[in-house]
C-alpha cells in the first residue's frame, strides 16, 4: 500500500499504536483493562479498507481520547496473535477490526466499514461511564 501512504500520508506516527506481536502482549493489554480502557485494531497493510479506517483512526490526536490505550495487530503479519484474539475474546476474526475491551471484556466491537473515529467515540463514551 506504499502508493496510497505517499498519496494520503501514513498520519500519526506508528510508535502511537503498540504493536501485538505475543500472545504475552494480548495479554498484558487484557490486564491493563482493568484500569485503563484498551483499543484493539487488527489491521492488514494490503487491503484498501483497512487502510483507509487506520488512516480515519489516526487522525483522531491522542489527546482526544486520554484513557484509551491503542493497541494493533497486523493480522498477515501475526496471524497466529490475531487468531488467539479471536479465540480469547469469542469474536470472529476479520479485517479491519476493532475491539473495545474494558475490566477483561470486549464491550464493543466492529468490522470493516464500520471501524471509523464516530463508533470508537461512541464506545469509548460508554468505556468511560463505566470505568
Amino acid at each position: 500500500m506504499g502508493f496510497l501512504n505517499k498519496l494520503f500520508g501514513k498520519g500519526t506516527e506508528e510508535s502511537d499504536w503498540v504493536q501485538l506481536e505475543s500472545e504475552d502482549s494480548v495479554e498484558e493489554v487484557f490486564k491493563a483493562s482493568g484500569t485503563r480502557i484498551q483499543l484493539i485494531l487488527k489491521h492488514s497493510q494490503s487491503c484498501a479498507v483497512s487502510f483507509f479506517a487506520k488512516q480515519n483512526l489516526d487522525s483522531v490526536p491522542l489527546e482526544e481520547w486520554p484513557e484509551m490505550d491503542r493497541t494493533m495487530v497486523e493480522v498477515v503479519r501475526f496471524r497466529p496473535i490475531s487468531q488467539y484474539i479471536a479465540k480469547k475474546t469469542f469474536v470472529r476474526h476479520e479485517s479491519p477490526q476493532i475491539l473495545v475491551i474494558l475490566k477483561g471484556e470486549v464491550i464493543f466491537h466492529t468490522s470493516h466499514s464500520e471501524v471509523n473515529k464516530v463508533n470508537i467515540q461512541q464506545a469509548y463514551k460508554k468505556a468511560l461511564t463505566m470505568l
